[in-house]
């Protein structure tokens, strides 16, 4: 669930040249605590944890109501370098991060084609994180990122990604500013993947030798 959700973020057509996007969705702590311990072990993982003030208020029958407030336990995950994100798409897939503005993937058609002029959605990190985030671990990231915000007491999960648009112009875009993506040359032949009949039957050209 949490990779689709994911991965449903880039496959969209963004307007803007840089946008951040901010998803929210209820995830067991089970499955957190799950990513949470898979990325302890990977370097350059952000870790934070803190309390939470949270205020409400409550109405009663007798049109009286009362402020009340409860401290909410926060984990964040911050995936703020390539070393990271590839750590991050061996959890939650490949597709992790890279979208087009078409249809999400599907099993049926677990492959995406772009062609010149098309629009690509890319969030490549670099190499090394930012001193100002090591030293500000809740600084707001401007730049490529991924945050996970977990609160515990409420199971709920807020997923803050900004990432770039990107426009297919040549083939070295796709290979020099997406670490997954390749560039596959298809030899076009005339005539082949034609219909035609011959003698009221039809025929479909699969090969030209």
């Amino acid at each position: 669930m949490l990779s689709l959700s994911v991965k449903k973020v880039f496959f969209h057509q963004p307007e803007e040249q840089t946008k951040r996007k901010t998803i929210r969705i209820s995830l067991a702590y089970d499955a957190f605590h799950y990513l949470w311990s898979k990325l302890r072990k990977e370097e350059g993982v952000l870790f934070n944890s803190f309390q939470q003030m949270q205020r409400f208020t409550l109405y009663f029958n007798d049109l009286s109501m009362r402020s009340c407030s409860k401290t909410n336990q926060v984990l964040v995950i911050r995936i703020l370098s390539s070393r990271v994100l590839t750590s991050l798409r061996k959890l939650l897939g490949v597709g992790v991060g890279v979208g087009l503005g078409k249809p999400r993937l599907t099993k049926a058609y677990p492959e995406a084609y772009c062609s010149l002029n098309d629009v690509v959605i890319s969030d490549e990190l670099p190499d090394d994180i930012l001193a100002h985030f090591l030293q500000k671990h809740r600084l707001t990231f401007n730049s490529n990122g991924i945050d996970f915000i977990y609160t515990v007491e409420q199971e709920s999960l807020q997923c803050n990604v900004h990432y770039r648009k990107l426009i297919v112009t040549s083939s070295n875009i796709v290979v020099d500013c997406i670490s997954v993506g390749a560039v596959y040359v298809q030899q076009v032949v005339p005539y082949v993947g034609a219909m035609f009949f011959f003698v009221i039957i039809m025929h479909f050209v699969l090969l030209i030798e």
